[in-house]
């Protein structure tokens, strides 16, 4: 594969949000990218962990079933996966995030083309 080649790279939303998951999912597609979208720690976790990862997380960080922090730590053992965490808390969006490997932190509300073309951008 050559730099900058995205056909094979595949990037996971983890947003709980169901109208955002599409719409992100959407915005991802619409540039070339394949796109694996779920809503709960749990499913971020079973998917990062897979026999494919994602070469690209995008995060939300308040989900129903626990926090992305989690994911962020599952991460840390996947240094090769870039991270694009998109948080709605604009007081401290930075907050605890420092000990991560994360690329980019976005605070809502998010442009979806913006954030596709950024994801595309670090692929």
């Amino acid at each position: 594969m050559t730099a900058g080649n995205t056909v094979n790279k595949v990037v996971l939303v983890v947003e709980d949000n169901q109208a955002l998951n599409e719409l992100f999912k959407r915005h991802l597609q619409r540039l070339g990218l394949r796109v694996h979208s779920v809503f709960t720690v749990a499913e971020g976790d079973w998917y990062i962990q897979s026999d494919v990862p994602p070469a690209l997380v995008i995060l939300d960080l308040g989900l129903k079933d626990g926090s992305g922090t989690q994911i962020l730590d599952l991460l840390k053992n996947h240094q090769t996966i870039k991270t694009i965490v998109v948080s709605g808390d604009a007081y401290q969006p930075h907050s605890g995030l420092d000990k991560y490997s994360v690329d980019y932190v976005l605070l809502k509300p998010v442009s979806p083309s913006g954030l596709a073309a950024l994801g595309k951008s670090i692929l």
